[in-house]
């Protein structure tokens, strides 16, 4: 535990570190082992966390707007009610992470993973998915990712529309009641996934995976789908 001195305030920083409320704005903190430690109600705006370890964290209502979180580990991390408008999570590892009542509008998001996360009442207008789940190799240390577990995803209730989730690996995952109007699912693996009136007007789903998948009361009006043949149809 090392003693900073942050926006005028005196703080240790470190393995569960104590840092409820903390003003921590624009402050770089890339690397920094930050694991099991309590963020709770701690503002992060433009913070830099790249590879930092939360794993483990409480992080709820915490304000990350603009924060960087570029391979950085929030594996089983509490997200709860946390503001991450337009935050940076690309390759970041939130496996079995509760981000529950957050806001992720225009997040970045892509080929990070989210095997077992909570994700249900969230919002993710905008927010680019592309590529989620999918192994990849980033040139950095990926924080101990290891293998990806098959847990499944809980997107219930939540606000995905216009949002990109090309390619995204999304099988069995929770989407029942949600919003996915004019999203890009081009290529996404949505198989066993539960879509039970999810609202999917506008969507493209072409080359999706729809395998099994439950559809009950789903509304694809003006959706763009394709007959496994090349052929592409919009639903009216």
């Amino acid at each position: 535990m090392e003693e900073y001195n942050f926006n005028g305030m005196t703080y240790m920083i470190g393995l569960g570190a104590d840092l409820r409320n903390a003003n921590l704005n624009n402050v770089y903190l890339a690397n920094a082992d930050l694991r099991y430690s309590n963020l709770s109600k701690s503002s992060l705006i433009n913070t830099i966390l790249t590879d930092t370890n939360l794993r483990g964290s409480n992080l709820s209502n915490a304000n990350l707007s603009n924060a960087k979180l570029i391979n950085t580990n929030l594996r089983g991390a509490d997200l709860r009610c946390s503001h991450l408008t337009n935050t940076d999570l690309s390759y970041a590892n939130l496996i079995w992470a509760d981000l529950s009542g957050s806001n992720l509008e225009m997040a970045d998001l892509r080929k990070a993973h989210l095997a077992g996360a909570k994700l249900s009442n969230v919002n993710l207008q905008y927010a680019i998915l592309s590529y989620l789940n999918k192994d990849s190799t980033t040139g950095t240390s990926n924080n101990g990712l290891g293998p990806t577990p098959d847990g499944l995803m809980d997107l219930s209730n939540s606000d995905i529309s216009f949002a990109d989730l090309s390619y995204a690996r999304l099988s069995g995952a929770n989407l029942s009641g949600s919003k996915l109007l004019e999203s890009d699912l081009t290529g996404a693996d949505l198989s066993y996934s539960n879509l039970r009136e999810a609202n999917l007007r506008g969507a493209d789903l072409r080359e999706a995976n729809l395998q099994g998948a439950y559809l009950d009361d789903v509304d694809l009006t003006d959706a763009i789908i394709d007959d496994g043949e090349g052929k592409h149809y919009i639903i009216q």
